[in-house]
């Protein structure tokens, strides 16, 4: 059985403005959902930048004479990060 396409582009057509007042109808009566926007803290994700900077300076000094001096810069950017995070928690700012 070969389908014609010249008499299915004919029904496709005519289903399909058979369907476009119902659809039309349909979404004028419900109103658009308001955009869902993310709010991007700056300062977190710049604190969880330095944090991912101190993490490679530590892996690179790894057993050096710089790797304590790299520890020490990561567990502070690490306690900034959280400080950052548990101030967002308690402000009510969260996602």
């Amino acid at each position: 059985m070969r389908i014609d396409a010249e008499r299915q582009k004919q029904r496709a057509a005519a289903l399909a403005a058979l369907l476009a007042p119902i659809i039309e109808a349909r979404l004028a009566a419900e109103p658009l959902p308001a955009p869902v926007m993310a709010k991007l803290d700056r300062d977190l994700i710049e604190a969880a930048r330095k944090v991912a900077e101190a993490v490679t300076r530590v892996e690179q000094s790894k057993y050096g004479p710089d790797e304590r001096p790299a520890r020490e810069a990561l567990l502070r950017r690490a306690a900034a990060l959280r400080a950052r995070l548990t101030a967002r928690e308690h402000s009510g700012d969260r996602p």
